[in-house]
């Protein structure tokens, strides 16, 4: 695991699980490298998680469950910063969909706005700054941005979009934000 710096706050030197709720979080203090050990307490699926530094893990069952070993999103506490993970168009139960660009928008839009709400039950797509589309064809964009103008209406965020030579599990779109909460 590579060490999270920050200039007045210590460095995770590794992290190892104890039981499923706990795991012990290793330190280093900036100032005079001495390693410090303590334990965080995890929550369950739909809570957000506290992490070391504060940092919280956001996760929720309304939104599609993550194909590996990341966050659905990760919330910064000094300026209520959400980071939301790449989006796949699948279900709240991994099923991918499979119909057009447009629908396989709206899902990737619908579980963004899951994990919005797992964070902040008053947020809303609005409350995105910064979105990136990533689609596996530029052939995509029109039917893609089509929906995404209807999805987010007036709310005009940051956005960039990029074609990719493959995405996970084979699909056409993902989609990841940036929002303040």
């Amino acid at each position: 695991m590579r060490p999270f710096s920050h200039t007045l706050k210590p460095h995770v030197l590794s992290t190892r699980p104890l039981t499923s709720s706990t795991r012990t979080l290793r330190f280093q203090l900036p100032l005079t490298g001495t390693p410090v050990a303590t334990q965080a307490t995890r929550r369950y699926a739909g809570m957000a998680e506290k992490a070391a530094l504060g940092v919280e893990r956001v996760s929720t069952d309304k939104a599609c469950p993550v194909a590996g070993p990341y966050s659905q999103a990760i919330l910064a506490p000094q300026g209520r910063t959400l980071y939301i993970s790449g989006q796949l168009p699948a279900t709240r139960t991994g099923d991918l969909i499979t119909t057009s660009i447009s629908e396989k928008t709206a899902a990737c839009l619908a579980n963004v706005r899951a994990i919005l709400t797992a964070a902040d039950p008053e947020a809303s797509l609005s409350n995105l700054v910064k979105v990136t589309v990533f689609l596996s064809d530029m052939g995509h964009f029109a039917e893609m941005n089509g929906r995404y103008e209807s999805e987010f209406g007036g709310h005009r965020p940051s956005r960039s979009c990029v074609a990719v030579r493959t995405l996970p599990k084979g699909v056409d779109v993902e989609i990841e934000g940036v929002a303040v909460v």
